[in-house]
């Protein structure tokens, strides 16, 4: 099926550029669209919180985020605080993790036709929580798909080391994004990936994945 293609669209760069497009694409069309709204108040807490709307006194503690993302979306208020800056933030963090997702399933060994409609039926996923946006979706989308990205990627023979590193930070900011995603559902997702991470015969591939993630929750928990 790959020889209805471009070539450059079978090559690896070209399904993460096609991948990165989609995802961008479809974000971008419901932003534009006026579709997208957050879909509970907690994030319009948060904003009201980080940005001293309302009435309210500014804080970088929005109850829900880390403190370290706080302190920055915080700052950033304080600089320009007519930005939705929340907004683009959250909605950033989405899009990488439905661009991860996309690739994820760019790289299945099956059909193109079955890619496809796998493709499909996780874009309807993702329009609902384009179009309502909620934090702790975010988090769980990217987490669930990096982890997904490196299972693949740890049963193939390339050498991936600098790309762990780069997931090991989209880890790293899922957990700022909610904190407590890491001691709930992550850990019994993370079973199959610490599976596939532990018959890696090269275990720098598991230090460059899990430092960033140790570093950042570190720093968020000495902050």
């Amino acid at each position: 099926m790959n020889m209805n293609m471009p070539p450059f669209f079978t090559s690896p760069s070209g399904k993460s550029y096609l991948s990165a497009s989609i995802a961008l694409l479809f974000t971008a069309f419901f932003l534009m669209t006026g579709l997208a709204c957050y879909e509970s108040n907690d994030d319009m807490a948060m904003i009201g919180i980080l940005s001293g709307a309302q009435g309210l006194t500014a804080s970088p503690d929005a109850i829900f985020l880390s403190l370290p993302l706080g302190t920055l979306l915080y700052w950033l208020y304080k600089a320009a605080p007519s930005f939705p800056w929340y907004g683009i933030v959250m909605y950033t963090a989405l899009a990488i993790g439905c661009a991860v997702g996309l690739r994820v399933i760019a790289d299945a060994p099956t059909a193109m036709r079955n890619k496809i409609f796998s493709a499909v039926a996780f874009l309807g996923l993702y329009m609902q929580m384009v179009m309502y946006l909620n934090f702790t979706s975010v988090s769980l989308l990217l987490w669930f798909c990096v982890g997904a990205r490196v299972a693949q990627l740890c049963l193939s023979d390339h050498d991936r080391l600098p790309i762990f590193w780069g997931y090991g930070l989209l880890l790293g900011l899922s957990y700022l994004i909610r904190p407590s995603i890491i001691w709930t559902v992550a850990l019994a997702f993370c079973l199959p990936v610490a599976v596939a991470l532990w018959s890696v015969p090269k275990k720098k591939w598991v230090a460059a994945l899990l430092l960033p993630l140790a570093l950042t929750m570190a720093i968020a928990t000495a902050w």
